[in-house]
C-alpha cells in the first residue's frame, strides 16, 4: 500500500523551515544561500552588500550624502532585496529537487510491485 501512497508525500512535501532561510539572508546576506548548499553565491551575496555598505559609509563620511543615498537606493536595494530573491528562488528549487527524488523512488517502488504482480488482460 506504500506503494500507492507515496505519491500523496510527494505531493505534500515542503521544506521544512523554509522561510527561515529568507529570514536568515535578510539578517546576513548569503547565509540562506549557504544553508541551501549555494556556498559561493551566499558569499558572492555577502560580500556585494558588504561593500556596498562599505561604500555608503564613506560617501557618507565624507560629506557625499546624495550621492550616499543614490548608492543606496539603487545598488543597495538591488544586492539586498536580489540576495533575497535568488534564496526564495534556490529554496524553492531545493524543494522541487527533493519531490524529484522521492517521486523516483515512489515510480521505482510501483515498478518493481508491477514486475511482481503482473497485470494481464482478458478478452
Amino acid at each position: 500500500i506504500h506503494a500507492l501512497t507515496c505519491y500523496q508525500d510527494v505531493l505534500n512535501y515542503h521544506k521544512k523551515g523554509k522561510n527561515l532561510f529568507v529570514l536568515s539572508s535578510s539578517i546576513i546576506p548569503g547565509s540562506g544561500m549557504i544553508a541551501v548548499n549555494k556556498p559561493k553565491q551566499g558569499f558572492t551575496s555577502l560580500t556585494l552588500n558588504a561593500a556596498t555598505v562599505y561604500f555608503i559609509y564613506t560617501l557618507a563620511q565624507h560629506n557625499l550624502y546624495v550621492n550616499a543615498i543614490t548608492w543606496g537606493f539603487i545598488l543597495g536595494q538591488k544586492f539586498y532585496l536580489g540576495n533575497l530573491a535568488l534564496t526564495q528562488k534556490l529554496v524553492e528549487e531545493a524543494e522541487a529537487k527533493q519531490r524529484q527524488v522521492l517521486a523516483k523512488a515512489c515510480e521505482n517502488t510501483v515498478f518493481q510491485l508491477l514486475k511482481k504482480h503482473p497485470l494481464t488482460y482478458k478478452k
